[in-house]
């Protein structure tokens, strides 16, 4: 049987038409994607890499602001317990410690020994300008009673004049205090007390009962016994002293250096990691 061949004209018109359905299909797929220009692509490139370098900066910045507040702040920390320690030990606690009758009612064992170590020639106030005082509920001539400097001194058996070292005066209170029993004792004299003694027309019989007392020649052994050991350097607490310096020098450095890999990380852009 003979094949009839199409015309050129139904031969194109067939084409156009396979190729109408072909483009139609295709169109439905790429209307989802949008065509970029090379121009558009390499202003977006330029847009990202700026903004990530913003990004950078803004994370390099804030890593040290974060530093620089962790710096001030642990400086500010051992500022505030260094001058706690110095308080603690100076007793800067609005007290001052040339006056035996601002000091602390309970003596600890660190303030105890700086005391001791300082010495009475501060607290003494020996060339003070005394009070008068005047005795109450008296009708003699005498109603006036000043403390004088002859009573710092003690008169020996051999006529020589011994200073009396325990005997402080203390100008805030105007009155008489014991050093070593102050430091030492309970209070069971008027001189160890809180208030002091300042009943001067009782100076006689009461400042040598004083010193002929038991309690008051124990804390006055006890006082020379810790005088020596602290010039000596044989104090009890001394070697845990040494260590807790040791310890607390120790953790300092550790602390630096610390501070400066975090700093260093920082500045870097680097990851903290590890422990």
């Amino acid at each position: 049987m003979k094949r009839i061949k199409e015309s050129g004209a139904a031969f194109r018109k067939k084409r156009k038409t396979k190729e109408e359905e072909e483009n139609k299909n295709k169109g439905t797929l790429l209307k989802f994607i949008k065509k970029t220009s090379t121009a558009e692509m390499a202003e977006t490139k330029v847009e990202n890499l700026a903004e990530t370098e913003d990004e950078v900066n803004v994370d390099t910045v804030t890593s040290e602001v974060d530093i620089a507040r962790v710096d001030t702040s642990t400086t500010a920390n051992n500022d505030a317990r260094e001058v706690e320690e110095l308080e603690r030990q100076s007793l800067v606690v609005a007290t001052d410690v040339t006056d035996v009758g601002l000091w602390p009612i309970e003596i600890s064992h660190e303030i105890r020994a700086m005391l001791v170590r300082q010495g009475i020639a501060a607290v003494q106030h020996l060339d003070h300008e005394f009070k008068e005082i005047v005795r109450p509920g008296t009708k003699t001539k005498a109603d006036v009673r000043k403390l004088t400097k002859n009573w710092f001194c003690q008169v020996l058996r051999n006529g020589e004049k011994s200073l009396r070292t325990w005997m402080l005066y203390s100008p805030a209170r105007e009155a008489l205090f014991c050093f070593c029993c102050r430091l030492f004792s309970i209070g069971l004299s008027s001189f160890s007390a809180d208030v002091g003694f300042k009943n001067w027309w009782k100076l006689n019989p009461k400042v040598h009962e004083h010193e002929a007392s038991t309690y008051h020649a124990q804390a006055f052994l006890d006082w020379k016994e810790l005088e020596i050991r602290l010039a000596e350097g044989k104090v009890v607490d001394k070697v845990e002293q040494n260590i807790i310096e040791k310890e607390t020098k120790k953790w300092r450095e550790i602390l630096a250096r610390l501070l400066d890999i975090i700093r260093f990380l920082a500045k870097q852009n680097l990851a903290l990691r590890g422990h």
